[in-house]
C-alpha cells in the first residue's frame, strides 16, 4: 500500500491554534498565508479544558477541510491564566508537535489582548482581573514593543504603569473597568471588558513567531487552588486520629 504523502501546497501554511487560559476553551485552524482563521470551535466552560479540548481540535480540523498531517505549526497561550488551564493546552500542544514533527510556539495572553490596538495612536495596557486584589498586567507601545513586562500586580500599581504624557491610551481586558479610572488625566479607551483575546489574535502573532525557547507555562503567581485544612479528629489519611 501506498503511504498518503503530506501535500506540499499545505507547507507552512496551517497553523492550530489553542487557547485554555482562562474559562474559554478554544481551538482553531489559522492560515498563515492568508492570515485569517479558517475554523474555530470555542466554549466557556469554566473548568473542564482536559476533557472537551481534544474534540474541540478533531471538530475544528473537520471544519477546515484538513486533516492532522496537514498542519505545520501549533500555537498555544501560555498565560498568564488559568493554573490547570495553561497546564492542559501545553501539554495538549507539545504532545501534538511531537507527534506530527512540527514546531509548537507560545503566545501571551496580555501580548494577544493588546494586538487588536496596536499602531493606533497610544501604548496598550493588557489587564486581566486575577482576582484576590490583584491584576495581570503588562504595557506594550503603539507598534508592540514592551514597555513594561506581565506582572502580577495591585490595580494602582498597574495605573501607575502608563506614562502620563498625554497621548491615547488603550485599554484591554477584564481588568479595564479595575484599571481605567485610577488613570489620571488623557484619552482613555476602554475595551474587551469580558477578557478573552481574539483567536485571531493569537493565531497572527504565532503565525509569525519565530521558535525558540520550549512552549513553557507563564505563571506569574502560585495556584489559587489551597491544601485542605485538617478537620479536627480526622487525620489526612482519612482516618479517626488518636
Amino acid at each position: 500500500m501506498t503511504a498518503v504523502s503530506r501535500d506540499s501546497s499545505y507547507d507552512n501554511r496551517y497553523c492550530l491554534l489553542l487557547d485554555t487560559a482562562a474559562a474559554r476553551s478554544a481551538a482553531a485552524v489559522y492560515d498563515m498565508q492568508a492570515m485569517q482563521i479558517v475554523s474555530c470551535v470555542d466554549s466557556l466552560i469554566g473548568k473542564g479544558h482536559a476533557e472537551l479540548l481534544l474534540d474541540q481540535v478533531a471538530e475544528a480540523l473537520v471544519g477546515s477541510g484538513i486533516v492532522m498531517r496537514d498542519l505545520s505549526r501549533i500555537g498555544v497561550t501560555v498565560g498568564p491564566g488559568s493554573f490547570t488551564g495553561l497546564r492542559v493546552g501545553i501539554s495538549a500542544a507539545r504532545g501534538l508537535a511531537l507527534a506530527l514533527d512540527i514546531e509548537a510556539v507560545g503566545v501571551g495572553t496580555l501580548e494577544a489582548l493588546a494586538f487588536p490596538w496596536l499602531r493606533q495612536g497610544g501604548p496598550v495596557l493588557a489587564v486581566q482581573d486575577a482576582r484576590r486584589g490583584e491584576v495581570f498586567a503588562a504595557l506594550y507601545d503603539a507598534d508592540g514593543g514592551v514597555m513594561a513586562p506581565a506582572a502580577a500586580l495591585s490595580p494602582a500599581a498597574a495605573a501607575s504603569l502608563v506614562p502620563q504624557d498625554g497621548r491615547l491610551l488603550h485599554i484591554t481586558g477584564s481588568g479595564a473597568e479595575l484599571v481605567g479610572p485610577l488613570i489620571a488625566g488623557g484619552f482613555k479607551q476602554l475595551h474587551d471588558y469580558e477578557g478573552f483575546p481574539q483567536v485571531a489574535a493569537i493565531g497572527a502573532i504565532a503565525a509569525t513567531r519565530q521558535p525558540g525557547e520550549p512552549v513553557r507555562p507563564l505563571y506569574l503567581r502560585g495556584a489559587d487552588a489551597k491544601p485542605q485544612a485538617p478537620v479536627a479528629g480526622i487525620s489526612r489519611t482519612g482516618l479517626p486520629s488518636a
